[in-house]
């Protein structure tokens, strides 16, 4: 029993929402430049939309096809999280940085 394809475009359409931020990161880093808070976000990003890509559609596709079994998909799984961690830290992080940095940005004060 293999994926149709109806089923491969519904996994894909759970993409769009970090297909938009990872696109708003890109889009910070080239306007900003290499700053330490658009690498993180940018990175963290990117990444965690390949992750979730795998996810969505390589494992349930290997899954359908029988090429993995339970044992494999459980340990793959258990990694997986742990680098899920890593990329919440990572975007967390860069998150953090970059409200700083808006903190500190002067002010302009409005003269009508």
């Amino acid at each position: 029993m293999s994926m149709n394809p109806f089923e491969i475009l519904l996994q894909l359409l759970g993409l769009a929402p970090q297909l938009v931020v990872a696109g708003a990161c890109i889009f910070y880093l080239a306007k900003k430049g290499a700053t330490p808070e658009g690498i993180l976000l940018t990175i963290a990003s990117v990444v965690s939309l390949i992750l979730h890509a795998i996810t969505a559609v390589v494992i349930p596709y290997l899954m359908t096809n029988g090429t993995m079994d339970a044992t494999s998909i459980g340990e793959f799984y258990s990694r997986l999280s742990f680098v899920y961690i890593i990329i919440g830290a990572a975007h967390a992080v860069g998150f953090i940085l970059l409200i700083l940095q808006a903190l500190k940005a002067p002010r302009q004060q409005n003269t009508f």
